[in-house]
């Protein structure tokens, strides 16, 4: 046996136990575990191998043989749960496949040591020693073809695997899912070939070369972005899916991995900002630390503002040293809305006092008024207009007074996305409606406003059955024009009379002092909706309601 070969033979096992012993160092992906299971099996298989060569008889060589199949047994194996676990599968790792996967290789290890006994796993051994790589020649039994396919099947079942991560991988990691993906293949390639006979080599040998080169490619595949050390390759579903935004850094703020969310919120794509600063693929955003516990993040995608709520961790490897870092931004956008809506509502609040304190005062004014006119003599005619001044004056304070207690149990409230039919049926849950059909013709539309506006709609209904005579149905749609949306409400009664269509928003004009319709203009009017009255006199009342553009939305059906 040539030297040389034995050398090589054992400077492969020497190189193997390195890359155990790297494996076990580094903080490695979750993978970790099975990469040195692997480079463990490949040094145990190099030093056995070695063993088998400088053999003299054959006695020697079967008891090394022996040995190398611990290797040789499981090799297949191991290697499959790796390809797995790289490619995010780790799930189907569990104690139930793994003692199925254990099957054949032990059954394997049993008969080659029991094969004196059976003879079916080698049929004959002899001794060759003119052959250049191993003198020891074999004829194959049946159980050796059972692991010869269980092989075949194993690391077909791995190049699919690999191939099929590749194709699914961002076109940012495929260069790098490439190399890694050619480097495992080499092995399983090297393999099918030398038990299907189209390789002439010692299957050892070829085992040992194999592996070695997967590992060189792996490794400088895997170095050559920095991911092996920092974030595993595989897509990690939980982050590739979050909805919060994840981007993680060297320590020179080079950015080495972002998830999808990352990417949407960049102004560029995933292959310009991987390998770039923060700075670049995000520019004016100021991603620090000490941020986190301060005011928002604000960042401007897709034409509107967006609120972040910044988490920073540190990346750090297996012996606590610092390689990178992590960045969490959460979308508070939502609640930071709800913040303003509060503060909106506070606002709303305060006018409503306001305005409610000054009308009270205009009201004791008139109070005030009649009663001092009542203190002069007067005929009855006059005496009880003026009291029924006074009668009208408390009656309008009664009512500003139940609208501020309305609105302070309501209005303070955040408003909310509803569905308007919801708010409709809501509205007439309390109300005497008869035999009046009520329609809405839209199921499809959602309004943002708090829960005053089942009040507006109330309050419509109640006027259409108090003022609108003969009405018989009621009608609500929706209209769009441009961005904004007009709520259409209308009655097929009496009407209004076209110079009464502006005074009846007025405080006290009308019958039952039309505070019903004031207030509902003065509700609307506080979120920046609006509602004027547009019927034709004698057809019936039509009231439209203008909702901005922001406040309403179509919901899929």
């Amino acid at each position: 046996m040539e030297p040389l070969i034995v050398l090589l033979v054992m400077l492969f096992g020497i190189f193997y136990l390195l890359m155990a012993v790297q494996t076990f160092r580094e903080d490695l992906p979750a993978y970790r575990n099975l990469i040195l299971l692997l480079t463990m099996a490949l040094a145990w298989l190099s030093f056995t191998y070695a063993l088998e060569l400088m053999s003299t008889n054959l006695a020697e060589m079967m008891i090394f043989t022996d040995l190398e199949y611990i290797s040789y047994a499981s090799l297949p194996t191991i290697f499959l749960f790796f390809v797995l676990s790289y490619t995010g599968k780790d799930h189907l790792i569990n104690r139930k496949t793994v003692l199925i996967a254990s099957i054949v290789p032990v059954f394997v290890l049993l008969s080659v040591w029991t094969n004196d006994l059976h003879h079916l796993y080698y049929t004959s051994t002899y001794v060759d020693l003119s052959a250049q790589i191993s003198p020891f020649i074999v004829s194959r039994g049946p159980i050796y073809i059972v692991y010869a396919v269980y092989t075949y099947l194993i690391l077909l079942l791995a190049i699919v695997l690999l191939f099929r991560n590749m194709k699914e991988e961002p076109r940012y990691r495929r260069r790098q899912s490439l190399t890694i993906t050619m480097a495992c293949m080499i092995p399983a390639v090297g393999t099918i070939l030398q038990l299907t006979g189209i390789l002439h080599l010692q299957l050892g040998f070829v085992v040992i070369v194999c592996y070695y080169i997967c590992g060189i490619l792996f490794y400088l595949g895997a170095l050559r972005t920095d991911i092996y050390v920092i974030v595993p390759i595989a897509s990690s579903t939980i982050v590739d899916n979050m909805s919060d935004v994840a981007i993680a850094t060297d320590l020179k703020d080079r950015i080495v991995r972002v998830n999808p969310a990352a990417e949407r919120l960049s102004t560029r794509t995933g292959d310009e900002i991987v390998g770039k600063t923060l700075e670049f693929a995000y520019p004016g955003v100021i991603f620090s630390s000490s941020r986190s516990d301060q005011e928002p993040l604000l960042i401007r995608s897709g034409g509107k503002d967006h609120y972040f709520h910044l988490q920073t961790s540190p990346l750090r490897s297996r012996n606590g040293t610092q390689i990178g870092t992590l960045y969490i931004l959460r979308d508070i956008t939502e609640l930071e809305k709800a913040r303003e809506d509060l503060k909106m509502a506070n606002t709303k609040l305060n006018l409503i006092s306001n305005i409610t304190r000054h009308d009270m005062l205009n009201q004791l004014v008139v109070v005030r008024g009649f009663s001092s006119l009542l203190a002069d003599p007067l005929t009855r005619d006059k005496s009880e207009r003026y009291l029924q001044g006074i009668d009208n004056a408390v009656i309008t304070m009664e009512h500003l007074i139940g609208f501020a207690k309305d609105y302070q149990k309501f209005g303070l409230e955040a408003p909310h996305w509803s569905m308007l039919e919801s708010i409709l049926t809501k509205s007439r849950m309390n109300l005497n409606s008869g035999r009046i059909g009520i329609t809405l013709i839209d199921g499809t539309t959602e309004v943002y406003f708090d829960q005053m506006l089942e009040r507006v709609f109330y309050n419509l209904f109640e006027n259409s059955l108090r003022h609108g005579g003969h009405v018989s149905s009621i009608t609500v749609r929706t209209v769009q024009e441009g961005d904004d949306l007009f709520i259409i409400y209308e009655d097929d009664g009496i009407g209004v009379p076209e110079e009464e269509k502006a005074k009846i928003f007025q405080w006290g004009f009308g019958k039952n002092t039309g505070l019903g319709l004031a207030m509902c203009q003065q509700i609307l009017a506080l979120s920046g909706w609006s509602i004027r009255e547009k019927g034709v006199p004698g057809e019936g009342a039509m009231f439209e309601i203008s909702v901005p553009q922001g406040d309403w939305r179509r919901k899929a059906s």
